[in-house]
């Protein structure tokens, strides 16, 4: 049973960004950080995987199977993140269809999902136990880590060791309810809702929807209310501009909220998650994203001391739908030294190319 929040080790470490299933590009990641086959560095470096490693691309098993062994011979750390959750909790959805031959088969006849390699029974039993050895966060005196949000409410409503998360999940989730009645949210009014809006038909059937605010208040209590959503998917608020967007699926009246914007603590956070575009802009039919302006090197939030290791590789998936030639996502790595040590920290991309990170003094 893990413990909710564990040590990141004290020595020199390189955390690596969502992967999603794109065991190529971790291959070309962990060569270029002068990793061997077996997850030995010369530098005596720790690996440490940010959550989100299954999903959407075309090698989950795979990726499960190289992160997990690297794990269990103490070469590697990694933390829980919303897709691994989604796994423990039985909930699946097209971009998880790896676990199932039958899942796959309706993915890829309906257009949702390319071609990928699917689990056995004892491969995915497998990756749910390892899941479920997972922590919350990593932290040391100089960085936390965690996949989507460091929220201080939340980390605090966490038992120190963790039976299962899915029981969890439920037991919050469960919580969540009663608070929603409390606030009036009750099932007619909530079904009455969804069931006047065409929530689940998409472009090109329908351009747009009109925004509705009750509705929005409903997604955004319903992800708020939990802690484990919060931790591992984020804040929501309002769509910005009041204008629903398509994404998973359904029109999303609420969004991702920049917490990172709010965040006063003086230790640096490290996080994945939200596809922050290497250079320029991701394809505009994604989500909104948060990162406008941002370069890939900059540090973000009220402190400068915030910085999203997702660049965005889950994005692959799609692009092989599409027949694009390249790619836009790429899979990082953030190098950081040992504890307290001051030299500056690095990212290193697929392709090699690196960058030291920008100053983080306080604005």
């Amino acid at each position: 049973m893990p413990q909710a929040i564990q040590e990141l080790s004290s020595g020199p470490v390189d955390i690596i960004g969502d992967v999603h299933g794109e065991l190529e590009a971790l291959n070309h990641l962990l060569a270029r950080l002068g990793y061997d086959r077996f997850g030995r560095h010369p530098d005596h470096r720790t690996l440490v995987f940010i959550g989100d490693l299954v999903d959407r691309g075309p090698d989950s098993p795979g990726v499960v199977e190289k992160v997990s062994s690297l794990y269990f011979a103490k070469r590697a750390q990694c933390i829980l993140g919303n897709h691994e959750l989604r796994l423990l909790n039985r909930i699946n959805k097209p971009d998880n269809s790896w676990t199932s031959p039958e899942l796959a088969q309706t993915a890829i006849k309906n257009g949702w999902q390319a071609p990928m390699k699917t689990a056995h029974s004892l491969q995915l039993r497998a990756a749910l136990t390892f899941f479920t050895e997972l922590p919350m966060a990593l932290v040391r005196s100089d960085v936390r880590l965690i996949h989507a949000c460091w929220n201080t409410e939340s980390l605090n409503r966490l038992p120190h060791i963790v039976g299962s998360w899915s029981a969890l999940f439920a037991r919050f989730r469960r919580n969540m309810n009663t608070q929603l009645k409390t606030l009036g949210w009750t099932r007619k009014r909530v079904s009455k809702l969804k069931g006047s809006y065409p929530l689940y038909v998409g472009p090109p059937e329908v351009d747009s929807i009109p925004f509705l605010e009750e509705l929005s208040d409903y997604f955004s209590l319903e992800q708020n209310l939990n802690p484990l959503k919060v931790l591992t998917q984020g804040l929501y608020g309002h769509v910005e501009n009041k204008t629903p967007f398509w994404s998973g699926h359904r029109w999303q009246m609420s969004e991702r909220l920049k917490w990172w914007e709010e965040y006063e603590e003086e230790v640096p956070v490290v996080f994945g998650h939200y596809w922050r575009p290497r250079a320029g802009s991701l394809d505009a039919n994604l989500k909104p994203s948060l990162f406008t302006g941002v370069e890939a090197n900059q540090w973000i939030g009220k402190r400068n001391n915030c910085f999203c290791i997702d660049f965005a590789v889950g994005l692959r998936f799609q692009e092989r739908l599409n027949q694009l030639p390249n790619f836009q996502g790429s899979l990082g790595a953030l190098r950081l030294p040992a504890e307290g040590d001051d030299r500056p920290w690095e990212l290193m991309f697929d392709d090699g190319e690196r960058f030291e990170l920008s100053s983080r003094d306080k604005r």
